[in-house]
């Protein structure tokens, strides 16, 4: 997801004139942090602040900035008395809505690894971004990845294959039907043999 404004521009949907706007700080982003601190909060009520601001990956200062303000309180009301979760049973039960979610989400996860990759102030996560990206690019990945060949690599199976798998089948079902038919007994006549 890029950026909708120039390098270095402020502002963007949504934020205050003179706030850099990038995708951690985007409205929907917090929104979505608050709903995962109200939800844990009630899940866990002795939960402390500490707790909580380390569960949605947010400072205890940033946390209770969000609890003081009157938005976080309506939207705690809200699922609280199940405004909310009447949508939340439909979404839950809506598998396209689901999809839909983590297809928007992607642009997001892919602009946050790329942001870490950016980023100069630990070059441990820098490492571990830059990593990431390679391997979901694939040509630059470390392993192989194990699947069914494309049709690039020559496909799946040809018909040459397919007759091979065919005929090998066959013997090992003749083979089953051998080992399945009646043990010898003292009247049998004698392998290879006549009476």
């Amino acid at each position: 997801m890029a950026n909708p404004n120039p390098v270095g521009g402020l502002g963007g949907p949504g934020h205050t004139k003179g706030t850099a706007f990038n995708t951690t700080n985007s409205p929907s982003r917090t929104r979505w942090k608050w709903e995962l601190a109200i939800r844990f909060m009630l899940k866990n009520p002795n939960a402390k602040q500490t707790e909580v601001a380390q569960h949605i990956g947010v400072t205890v200062v940033t946390l209770s900035q969000w609890m003081a303000q009157p938005d976080f309180a309506d939207l705690r009301n809200q699922i609280i008395h199940g405004v909310l979760s009447h949508v939340d049973e439909e979404l839950a039960e809506d598998l396209t809505e689901q999809r839909l979610t983590l297809k928007r989400a992607v642009p997001l996860a892919l602009q946050n690894l790329v942001d870490l990759a950016l980023q100069q102030s630990n070059p441990a996560i820098k490492l571990k971004a830059t990593q990431e990206i390679l391997d979901r690019e694939g040509n630059h990945a470390r392993v192989t990845r194990v699947g069914l060949p494309t049709e690039a690599q020559g496909g799946i199976a040809s018909h040459v294959d397919n007759e091979i798998a065919l005929k090998l089948a066959e013997a090992l079902k003749l083979i089953s039907e051998q080992k399945k038919q009646e043990p010898p007994t003292i009247d049998s006549p004698a392998a290879g043999g006549t009476q």
